[in-house]
């Protein structure tokens, strides 16, 4: 389409030039006939002219419009709409304050909230609900502890979270326990965990796999899942039989 108003203007042009030349002649020569040609041919060159600089501008006009500034305004709009629906601050933090409603049924926070007010009646809602803000996310477990991770859920760190008085609101006085964790199972007293590290040689991933005791906050390590759950389970442990990742255990709320 631009090809063609090119081609346009550049013909106006040479009309426009040659309307010129021919005035200029039939004047010079005194040659009426020629000069009255060179005038309209100047005038149909020159408006031939106007109205194809008239559709070259329309055109890119509109495709400007059409290609920048409708999605522009699309984007400015879309994000209008989502105002009433969002604030700044929940636009950056993971408030899932349905878990506390009557109607929520998920197995996984009923039991969390059961084992947790045992321990403390009086558990800040926040720590059910708040799992996190951007760049960083946390999944809890059993009062007062909760997995933190940092850009990425692939690994997290076991954190003690009594002396925090709001995690969403108030942070401040978690206790980092164990780190790199990246599976995890519980019940009330024990935390099972496989334990990721990277080995440098072979650039590979070495697991070894940790019972952590919570009224001691005593822990030790295993080298096979296998030699976990057996001794999980000769310490009493009552949850289920298998580890699950971060990225699943998130997505289970």
């Amino acid at each position: 389409m631009f090809l063609l108003f090119f081609l346009a203007i550049l013909f106006s042009g040479l009309i426009l030039i040659a309307g010129i030349i021919m005035s200029i002649s039939g004047l010079a020569a005194d040659k009426p006939k020629m000069r009255n040609a060179g005038f309209i041919t100047f005038g149909g060159g020159f408006l031939t002219l106007i109205v194809s600089i008239y559709f070259a501008v329309t055109g890119v006009v509109n495709k400007v419009k059409e290609t920048v500034v409708e999605p522009f305004g699309d984007m400015i709009d879309s994000v209008k709409a989502h105002e009433g629906d969002y604030s700044e601050g929940s636009l950056l933090n993971d408030n899932r304050a349905y878990l506390l409603h009557d109607t929520c049924s998920n197995q996984w926070i009923k039991y969390i909230k059961e084992e947790s007010s045992k321990k403390n009646p009086a558990v800040p809602n926040s720590f059910y609900t708040y799992f996190g803000s951007q760049g960083f996310s946390r999944m809890p477990l059993i009062y007062p502890y909760a997995i933190h991770c940092w850009d990425s859920k692939d690994q997290g760190t076991l954190v003690d979270e009594s002396k925090v008085t709001d995690i969403e609101t108030a942070p401040g006085g978690e206790e980092n326990m164990i780190f790199n964790v990246s599976a995890v199972n519980y019940d009330a007293n024990l935390v099972l965990m496989r334990i990721s590290s990277l080995q440098q040689e072979t650039n590979r991933e070495l697991y070894t796999y940790t019972l952590y005791e919570v009224k001691g906050k005593t822990s030790k390590d295993y080298k096979s899942e296998a030699e976990l759950f057996a001794a999980a389970k000769k310490a009493g442990y009552k949850g289920e039989k298998i580890l699950i990742s971060l990225w699943d255990y998130d997505g289970m709320f």
